[in-house]
């Protein structure tokens, strides 16, 4: 399994910068780690889905949910039950249907019987989404989300990581050498 330390020299190597006593004098280790993170930097906000995963959120009271650390929220699929089980199918409401979407709030929300039946994204912040109909207070909810999360700048420090302990790496790692 390649470390970041092993990536770098092989792209010293590639840049004829790995010299018996004169390793990197060309590219120095700092700028090639900073590249590094530029790359990810770039890649994750062109390509989010690439570092994707499932997350079970708690809903918040309320339709406003935020969720903390994710870049993109892609999909709300599911509304779980206590024991993470899937109850219910959340469907995406169309931006364009949000006027269908407002209706008269629920007087009496039964908090045994708190079903998500619709969710719609936020157009001006990627980790926000908003849950049809409102969660109500004193009734527990979680959906099963899937989100991107762009990966931690590497430094310096991190350069024995394993790639396979790091999905950023590992993905730029077999890029890096055309495998």
């Amino acid at each position: 399994m390649e470390t970041l330390e092993e990536v770098l020299r092989q792209i010293a190597l590639d840049l004829s910068d790995l010299r018996p006593g004169n390793e990197f004098k060309l590219y120095p280790r700092q700028q090639l780690i900073d590249w590094w993170n530029d790359g990810l930097c770039l890649l994750c906000s062109l390509r989010p889905r690439l570092f994707s995963g499932s997350r079970v959120v708690e809903l918040v009271d309320g339709s406003e949910q935020r969720i903390e650390g994710c870049t993109l929220i892609s999909s709300v699929r599911e509304q779980l039950n206590e024991r993470g089980e899937p109850i219910t199918l959340i469907r995406r409401i169309s931006d364009s249907a949000v006027q269908a979407w407002l209706k008269p709030p629920t007087c009496r929300a039964d908090p045994n019987n708190y079903r998500a039946t619709g969710y719609r994204y936020d157009p001006a912040n990627r980790d926000t989404f908003y849950i049809d109909p409102p969660k109500p207070p004193g009734v527990k909810a979680q959906v099963s989300v899937t989100c991107s999360t762009c990966p931690k700048a590497l430094t310096a420090r991190r350069l024995l990581l394993p790639a396979g302990d790091d999905q950023a790496l590992h993905l730029l790692a077999g890029m890096g050498h055309g495998e």
